[in-house]
């Protein structure tokens, strides 16, 4: 597991440093208190590419393209990333742990460039960004890489690691059919389905059965509902449900590996949270995966001490305060969560 995490110059975290990670930690906060940034900032260290960056981009509802000069293109897609948008700074992510995820990434301009930009290949119109991504893996490995900007749009490059134990959910992501059909498939060739099948019919019972079907010529999951005469795909049965059902499946592939969900509530129904928390630790301490949520909800909140009741040594609180100077975070036990919300104070 992550055991300690070390932020600086990354969005509104000057310097952060948060010990004792737990097995959940969950993350709360006011709007634009950095839950979102914090998750950013571990899946950046644990990333490998420096499309990352154009991906949160969306995430966050910016447009994905670009027009202009090279400098405004490259100030647009990184410059948010930075502290007070001071690119002058270097961003440093250092991750502390027990195996492939401990890792670290520094961003900042090459200082060996006197320019901002250089040519890198005179047989085509490509500039190179004098932005390096350096990562170093937890053998020590050094990885660095630019991304590069041309009349035929970005290019991000790649360390060529492959690194498929980290996953990202982000708050207004829709879980890809392909990708979620091809995790099952994987856990059905191990003969893994049943047991996850078993899971998530205590919860919703009203279906029965998974299965990976070929729809309009890609894998697709589908759902066998109680009563119904067909099978239906996920995503039509219902967003939440796939959304979810996309989470626990990314766990199952990940082995060892971390899970960042930002607003887990989303989609999911207060009178099923406390199952799905269930579901959600059980398969997280089966494949020894950890986990970092955030939720806006309190709902969620007491749902998690109803599903963990008194093992709450796994859990971490962490409230994200935002301040004149640094936003800072400040933990909180499970047991501590627990005790709050038995005398009904405001924890998130």
């Amino acid at each position: 597991m992550i055991r300690s995490i070390d932020i600086r110059n990354f969005r509104c975290f000057g310097r952060l440093k948060i010990e004792d990670c737990a097995r959940l930690n969950v993350i709360v906060g006011d709007n634009g208190a950095g839950k979102t940034a914090l998750l950013e900032s571990v899946f950046l260290a644990l990333g490998c590419t420096t499309e990352l960056g154009l991906r949160f981009r969306q995430q966050r509802g910016l447009d994905g393209a670009f027009q202009g000069q090279a400098s405004k293109i490259e100030a647009a897609l990184w410059g948010g990333y930075f502290t007070d948008n001071d690119m002058s700074q270097t961003i440093s992510i250092t991750l502390e742990g027990d195996g492939a995820e401990s890792r670290s990434l520094s961003i900042s301009r090459d200082s060996t460039q006197e320019t901002l930009y250089r040519q890198v290949d005179t047989s085509i119109d490509a500039l190179e960004s004098s932005l390096k991504l350096t990562w170093r893996d937890h053998t020590g490995q050094i990885l660095s890489v630019s991304p590069r900007i041309s009349d035929k749009g970005l290019t991000f490059p790649s360390t060529g690691e492959e690194l498929n134990s980290f996953y990202y959910f982000a708050a207004n992501q829709n879980v890809g059919s392909v990708d979620t059909a091809s995790r099952y498939s994987e856990l059905s060739q191990s003969n893994k389905h049943r047991r996850f099948i078993e899971l998530f019919s205590k919860e919703y019972d009203w279906i029965t059965d998974l299965n990976v079907e070929v729809y309009g010529g890609s894998p697709v999951l589908f759902a066998t509902i109680r009563g119904e005469n067909r099978k239906l795909p996920l995503p039509n049965v219902s967003t939440g449900i796939n959304r979810a059902v996309g989470i626990l499946l990314a766990i199952a592939s990940a082995k060892d590996g971390v899970i960042l969900i930002d607003e887990i509530e989303n989609g999911i129904h207060y009178s099923h949270l406390a199952g799905i928390w269930r579901v959600l630790l059980a398969f997280a301490e089966e494949y020894d995966c950890q986990i970092f949520v955030t939720t806006h909800s309190q709902e969620c909140l007491m749902a998690l001490s109803k599903a963990v009741g008194k093992s709450m040594s796994n859990v971490s609180l962490w409230q994200v305060e935002r301040r004149s100077g640094d936003n800072a975070v400040t933990q909180f036990t499970g047991d501590d969560l627990t005790l709050a919300l038995e005398y009904h104070e405001e924890v998130r």
